[in-house]
């Protein structure tokens, strides 16, 4: 049962009235099963939580006429006690809303983002986390086979001196540490040098906050030095009466990684979106430019952009080049007025003109350099590293745009070459578009100016969402041709459950100049949903866009892991609670596995006495199931006997085809499913206890993200059985010690 699935009394503290209402107004669609108590100043909540502590939850705005920001938060835990926080934030105060969840806030939300769906589900999973975390302090023996089963690395540290006291084999095997060499470490052991004043404070703000649960991303060391960012998760538990910490040690130094690339492509799109504009917008070229070099420098976090034309001396035909214009960071040096930097012979300096007159990149650590003229220049400008990046006009070398960093040394990645490429591209039509005023040339500008081959999406939409323009590469990240869906609705391919909140942001554009958007589903041409993040750009003003500009990136497999180990640690915090049925654990497991992918159903059917037995299937017809208990495992016997007999993965794509379904066409036809797959599940002993297997209604072969899915949840579903299965083993010798004592006793008598 969820939590909204019962009588609810919440405390909303917020002061904005319209911000209330429509809180009220969301959680009114969720349930009417709702008391709400509603305050408006930190004195009016410290009242009503002295006289009133049965609240389900807190919904906490950050900001209140009397307190705000971290003494607010400070103050409400304190006076909350074991309810959950929700904190309520806007898009300014994400950075600290994520801080929040150090200080004992169970979640926070952006306003902005907010719906019905969202909200009951965040109330819904923070009361469930907060029961689960209360009753994990008491189930000291059903954590000890969570610590030894996880997946993840586990430890378990002593709170006063900070050494690890035990380890699970996860973490032997991330860290490389023997489970000998392992205990005895300080946690400071397993921080790289650089981090120890930041562990320092972090165990100094677990004290000071006497924090029952404690979560945080950090930076771990391997014991071959390899770093690597890890999200810890701790909590208190007492161990033979001895106060301990328990903590999880994720590997997300993929998750971090990709986050920061969707970021860094997201401020890379919208400063190429205004750079484009003010080239597009602005007669003079080269004066646009100059008034948005800033915005490239600080999107890739450079310290010097500059821009150097060619030009041919008069005297004597060479080729030369100067420097026009430049932007640099805080507290670096300008060389604008550099005299050197004028009128300089390309033929001085083949090593950089030699590449770039070639149409290809030059970049380059300056250390790498060898001794030389040009080595000499850069490090007297303090130069580490740099890229140029040439500008053809025509099939002309017109110039190049120069990126510096004097503090550290980079090296760019292919992506972010490409970005820069791309702005190469913009500046080379505008000079062109300058050069003509013929409508060609404007429609060949527009055409290219909107990054034809770009490594995200760019689109064109009408006031209305229609597509005006979308570049070539939609069939590369979505499956469709530019002209299916050319004059066609935006809206028509967004998945109902983000329709409104992707037209509640395009009427936001329609009102502002810029809008990043809530990320939403698009649908694939191959009948998925992919995920994608963007920005819009009001533009109708301008005679030669004439729409909103919309550049969107593919975030769906940032998503799709992150729901996927959200599911995972949801499902071992339940089985660590006394009294969960592994069946009530395993069919919501299987019901979110479902939601994850849409298009598939999914079913657990173990093995017994050679035979199938139906577990779990939440959505299979009742009467197929019942077809097909108890048929023996064996080769050529549908997808779930044939995986048990073989003890390996079996496809069928269409068992209308496959002569593995020969004898079971009529399963297929009666109960609406043309495909089917299934991996068996192993016991310790390398013995097949089950099958885990996916239904389509369509002839399909499995994604890389259902194979993935489906690899993982069988992990944890052998987790579950095995658990259970020692803690019955556990109750029958408990049983039989009873019986025994029992004997005894009366033997006595």
């Amino acid at each position: 049962m969820t939590a909204l699935q019962r009588d609810l009394n919440l405390l909303v503290i917020e002061d904005n009235p319209g911000d209330f209402v429509l809180i009220n107004e969301y959680l009114a669609e969720m349930t009417d099963a709702v008391n709400i108590h509603h305050t408006k100043t930190f004195a009016e909540t410290k009242t009503v939580l002295q006289q009133n502590s049965h609240f389900d939850a807190v919904l906490l705005d950050l900001t209140l006429p009397d307190l705000s920001g971290e003494n607010l938060v400070e103050q409400v835990v304190q006076l909350t006690g074991q309810i959950p926080i929700i904190v309520l934030t806007g898009y300014e105060n994400q950075e600290f809303g994520l801080k929040t969840m150090s200080m004992g806030v169970a979640d926070y939300l952006l306003k902005d983002e907010i719906t019905p769906f969202i909200l009951g589900k965040v109330i819904s999973y923070s009361i469930e986390r907060n029961r689960v975390r209360l009753s994990l302090k008491k189930s000291e023996k059903k954590y000890r086979d969570i610590f030894n089963l996880s997946p993840q690395p586990m430890f378990l540290i002593d709170i006063e001196t900070r050494t690890i006291r035990d380890v699970n084999d996860a973490a032997i095997h991330q860290y490389g540490y023997t489970k000998e060499e392992f205990i005895g470490l300080h946690l400071t052991d397993i921080r790289p040098n650089e981090d120890i004043e930041n562990f320092e404070r972090q165990i100094n703000e677990i004290d000071q906050n006497e924090s029952q649960f404690y979560n945080t991303t950090v930076k771990h060391q391997r014991k071959n030095g390899e770093v690597f960012d890890a999200e810890l998760s701790t909590s208190e538990i007492t161990l033979d009466g001895k106060a301990m910490r328990m903590a999880l040690a994720e590997d997300v130094t993929e998750k971090i990684k990709a986050e920061r690339e969707v970021k860094q492509k997201s401020d890379l799109l919208a400063a190429n979106a205004k750079v484009t504009g003010a080239l597009i917008k602005n007669e003079n070229w080269l004066e646009a430019l100059d008034k948005t070099l800033g915005v490239i420098g600080k999107a890739v976090d450079v310290d010097r952009v500059y821009y150097f034309e060619n030009h041919t001396d008069p005297d004597t035909g060479k080729l030369l080049t100067s420097q026009k214009i430049e932007w640099t960071a805080e507290g670096i040096e300008s060389e604008l007025d550099n005299p050197t930097l004028q009128n300089l012979d390309t033929d001085q300096f083949p090593e950089i003109y030699s590449i770039l007159s070639n149409k290809e990149v030059f970049q380059t650590l300056v250390k790498d350099l060898p001794e030389s003229e040009l080595r000499d220049i850069l490090e007297s400008q303090n130069i580490v590293s740099l890229l140029h990046f040439p500008i053809f006009v025509d099939k002309v070398f017109h110039g190049y745009v120069g990126f510096d960093d004097c503090t550290k040394a980079r090296l760019w990645s292919d992506e972010e070459v490409q970005y820069l490429q791309t702005l190469g591209s913009n500046i080379a039509n505008a000079i062109k578009l300058r050069n003509t005023t013929s409508e060609l040339k404007v429609n060949e500008y527009k055409f290219k100016s909107m990054v034809e081959e770009g490594g995200d999406l760019i689109e064109i939409l009408d006031k209305k969402g229609n597509f005006q323009f979308v570049s070539p590469n939609m069939e590369k990240i979505l499956g469709w041709q530019p002209e299916e869906v050319l004059g066609k609705n935006a809206f028509d391919y967004i998945h109902p459950d983000d329709f409104d909140n992707a037209k509640q942001d395009f009427i936001k554009v329609l009102e502002n100049k810029r809008v990043d958007a809530r990320p939403f589903r698009f649908k694939n041409k191959n009948g998925t949903w992919d995920w994608l993040k963007s920005s819009a750009s009001n533009l109708l003003d301008d005679e030669i866009i004439n729409g909103v500009l919309v550049t969107a990136s593919d975030v769906t497999q940032q998503k799709y892991y992150n729901e996927l180990q959200r599911l995972e640690r949801d499902v071992l915090e339940k089985n660590a609670l006394d009294g969960s049925k592994i069946l009530d654990i395993s069919y919501q497991f299987l019901e979110e596995i479902e939601n994850l992918h849409s298009g598939i159903r999914v079913s657990v059917t173990l093995v017994e006495d050679g035979k199938l037995s139906n577990f779990c299937a939440p959505t299979l017809p009742k009467q197929y199931l019942d077809e097909i208990d108890g048929i023996e495992i064996g080769d050529n016997t549908g997808s779930c006997a044939t995986a048990a007999f073989r003890k390996e993965q079996v496809i069928a794509s269409n068992i209308f085809e496959d002569p593995l379904w020969e004898n079971y066409h009529y399963l297929g036809t009666k109960f609406g499913f043309s495909a089917c797959w299934s991996v068996p599940i192993f016991n310790s002993k390398g013995e097949v206890t089950a099958t885990f297997a996916v239904y389509y209604d369509q002839p399909k072969t499995p994604t890389k993200y259902e194979h993935n899915t489906v690899e993982r949840a069988a992990h944890i579903l052998r987790i579950l059985f095995e658990s259970e299965e020692k803690e019955q083993a556990e109750q029958q010798l408990a049983l039989r010690e009873k019986r025994f004592k029992a004997l005894v006793q009366e033997g006595s008598d």
